[in-house]
């Protein structure tokens, strides 16, 4: 069905952002840091993207009246939540980041909702339920020893979750502008621009290979296909909220990875919260209006014949 294909890009992307606690765990096992293994994504994604960008100049069209919308939807979507992530984690528990992380889909709802006239249905109401619910047993957040009650760390957190809602709020406009793997190149190359006063590059010490090949991988898997892939199934004209929500199969992933690399033990709990987000995630798209999937089928359509033009 071809109101499915959006999803299965947003799927996709986020299937990679959860590969994401792979490569970190091995980058810090390797002697990295987290400030130093997040600046390296943010630099290796930017150089990648604004060399395939330089390659697709063609298909570019970034006026200069647009540098500050990209600069704004760089620094909000890739450098505020790589940044508050990262600041929230330092200082809660990492159980308790993820979980404010992942607010995300309840911002991407409610600024749609008022900028952009997205209705919060039941469907989408009981899904961010699912999601959130979900997330919380995935991460083990039901452990008192998990959780700590650092409110300005739970106010960065949130503020993590805000800027996380702004690759698909802003996202949305965005898509009127170039295609989605441009739109990413852009985000990605002056999402960047947040780290240099943080961790300039000339203060990272040389990398050793392991911690090279995690750096790439960090910033190819998990930052330029991934927001490329979400990107692009927000270009098909998928319902921002549904979208977000779906991206909540990242931290399922990154728990099922690393039972599958790291030999990390599941709880019954934890296979029960995979389940609890399985659910919220179908919810929204099983109920889906078939007038609405209708919409989605011909924007998909449109989209796809603009990008082959």
């Amino acid at each position: 069905m071809k109101k499915s294909y959006g999803l299965i890009y947003v799927l996709f992307g986020a299937s990679l952002w959860g590969t994401l606690p792979v490569f970190s765990r091995l980058a810090y096992a390797a002697g990295s840091t987290a400030v130093t293994a997040a600046a390296m994504r943010a630099y290796l994604a930017a150089i990648l993207s604004l060399a395939w960008l330089w390659a697709h100049r063609a298909k570019c069209q970034l006026a200069w009246r647009d540098v500050p919308f990209y600069l704004m939807y760089g620094a909000t979507g890739i450098g505020g939540t790589f940044l508050f992530y990262m600041m929230a984690i330092e200082r809660i528990s990492t159980a308790m980041a993820v979980i404010l992380l992942y607010t995300g889909p309840a911002f991407v709802i409610l600024i749609s909702r008022l900028a952009y006239g997205e209705p919060i249905t039941r469907a989408k109401a009981l899904a961010l339920a699912c999601t959130l619910a979900g997330s919380s047993l995935v991460v083990r957040a039901y452990d008192p020893l998990a959780l700590s009650a650092d409110w300005t760390g739970i106010l960065i957190g949130l503020a993590s979750g805000l800027c996380y809602s702004m690759t698909t709020v802003v996202g949305r406009l965005a898509r009127h502008k170039n295609p989605p793997s441009v739109n990413a190149g852009l985000m990605l190359a002056f999402g960047a621009v947040v780290f240099l006063p943080i961790k300039p590059p000339w203060q990272i010490p040389l990398p050793t290979p392991t911690l090279w090949l995690n750096y790439l991988a960090l910033a190819i898997l998990g930052s330029v296909l991934a927001y490329a892939l979400y990107l692009k199934g927000l270009s098909t004209g998928l319902d921002g909220g549904i979208a977000s929500l779906a991206a909540t199969i990242e931290p399922v992933l990154a728990t099922l990875f690393g039972a599958l690399v790291f030999k990390d033990l599941l709880e019954p709990l934890q296979i029960l919260g995979v389940a609890v987000v399985l659910t919220g995630i179908l919810l929204p798209i099983l109920w889906l209006p078939q007038k609405r999937a209708t919409a989605l089928s011909r924007s998909f359509n449109r989209d796809i014949d603009t990008f082959r033009t």
